[in-house]
């Protein structure tokens, strides 16, 4: 056997270590998450205010833009669509389940220029904080509160977007529901 070939078994061997290696920790990291859960859908939605198409960026805990979570319907990156309703918010993403957030588990709407490996002009990103549901009998669903990022997918959509969310955030705290926003 010559060097080249070695060396090839050698490079074949740390590529396919590596692969296994991200693997398994993606396996981890959908277990762990799995706890993390989003809203039943109404059995009649409320009436559409806003639709449009995004670009699911990453969802991580509040605040920490660089640990990304896998929660079922939001594990990877996906192109959907947004339907902001009056009683809540629907992210219909490409290959996956379609995930509904109440308008009572919104907590703040925001811009951001980052989030884990995506970078972007500055409030190129719309970043809703919500409650999210848990599986964890322990954990009160108060405590768990992830930021899901979303990119608007035509020009002009992006503001339109956060004023629906942040309407809809704020009706929710005005009549009662307990968002947690500082409003």
């Amino acid at each position: 056997m010559d060097n080249y070939a070695i060396g090839a078994i050698v490079v074949g061997l740390v590529v396919l270590v590596a692969v296994a290696l991200m693997l398994l920790s993606w396996r981890g990291r959908r277990r762990r998450d799995a706890r993390i859960v989003d809203h039943p859908q109404p059995a009649e939605p409320g009436t559409l205010v806003l639709e449009a198409p995004v670009l699911h960026v990453a969802t991580t805990p509040h605040r920490r833009p660089v640990e990304r979570l896998a929660p079922r319907g939001l594990g990877f990156r996906a192109t959907g669509r947004i339907e902001v309703r009056e009683d809540g918010v629907l992210l219909d993403l490409a290959g996956e389940a379609p995930v509904y957030l109440p308008a009572d588990a919104l907590v703040e709407v925001t811009t951001a220029s980052w989030a884990i490996d995506r970078g972007v002009e500055p409030e190129g990103l719309i970043s809703v904080a919500w409650r999210a549901g848990t599986t964890d009998a322990d954990a009160a669903s108060d405590d768990l509160v992830v930021d899901t990022y979303l990119r608007a997918q035509r020009v002009g959509d992006a503001p339109r977007i956060v004023d629906a969310l942040s309407t809809l955030a704020g009706a929710a705290a005005a009549t009662g529901g307990d968002n947690g926003s500082e409003a």
